[in-house]
């Protein structure tokens, strides 16, 4: 039997129109031409570390153990942020600033130990740019780390490693208050309550509207297994694929209808 070839999956806020994902795939395979690279997203907003987690916790689920994750969403590089390699307690490693972009993920699967990026230069013998980590940094370490060369790279250990909490729903008599946590390519807007949750409104898929307050706008949404079961450009609510509430607009952008932004307040309760 094959020895597995190890994964290491990439995210970014970096785009495709520039040269930088081009150049971390290029250390990578330079460095570790032995691993399977996939890219899981390098279209997270600017800057944002709060998509950037979300996003890294929803698709690292689909991973098998041992994954090398590498994030990078970094507003703060070449400032004190520390870079950080973490290791899970199923042996994946989540490596990227220590600004709470890999916290959620890692929170999931299990801090097993976290060490502190601070060899790679000297290994290397490069200069370290301060505005590009992602090449001469982080690309650097998964790589070592894929060639289970961990001690040549990784300094200090720590367990005090950034949080980023993400904000759980609430219940409020009988109506639950969550945020809009996530808005997809579609205008999906996706909240912070799960399955259960709407489940213990009395929500039944098919049975009845579900009462939604954002901000001024109250809207009653039929509550629907899929989008075909609405007609073309009407609006809906069901469970998505990761288990949580998503309010939508068959064909259409329910965020753009309703002018949502990501970290609106969202009030929801069952009418039969």
């Amino acid at each position: 039997m094959k020895e597995s070839r190890p994964v290491i999956a990439l995210l970014s806020d970096f785009g495709t129109r520039d040269h930088y994902v081009g150049a971390m795939r290029g250390v990578l395979a330079r460095l570790a031409p032995m691993a399977t690279l996939i890219d899981i997203s390098h279209d997270v907003p600017r800057f944002d570390v709060g998509e950037g987690a979300e996003t890294l916790l929803l698709a690292a689920r689909e991973f098998p153990a041992g994954t090398i994750f590498v994030g990078v969403v970094d507003p703060g590089v070449g400032g004190a942020r520390r870079g950080v390699a973490a290791r899970a307690r199923d042996g994946s490693w989540f490596v990227g600033p220590d600004n709470g972009l890999l916290w959620p993920a890692l929170q999931e699967r299990g801090l097993d130990h976290a060490m502190i990026l601070d060899r790679v230069a000297a290994q290397h013998e490069i200069e370290v740019s301060a505005t590009f980590h992602g090449r001469d940094l982080f690309a650097p370490a998964a790589a070592h780390i894929a060639r289970g060369e961990t001690t040549e790279i990784l300094g200090k250990t720590t367990l005090e490693l950034e949080r980023l909490e993400t904000a759980a729903s609430r219940r409020e008599g009988g109506a639950l208050v969550s945020t809009a946590r996530r808005i997809d390519e579609f205008g999906n807007v996706i909240t912070g309550i799960t399955q259960d949750e709407v489940a213990s409104l009395g929500a039944i898929a098919g049975g009845g509207r579900l009462q939604v307050e954002i901000g001024e706008d109250e809207l009653l949404l039929p509550f629907l297994r899929c989008y075909a079961e609405a007609p073309p450009g009407a609006p809906l609510a069901l469970i998505d694929s990761s288990g949580r509430l998503e309010l939508a607009i068959d064909r259409g952008s329910f965020a753009e209808s309703h002018a949502i932004s990501r970290g609106a307040l969202i009030r929801v309760s069952w009418r039969r």
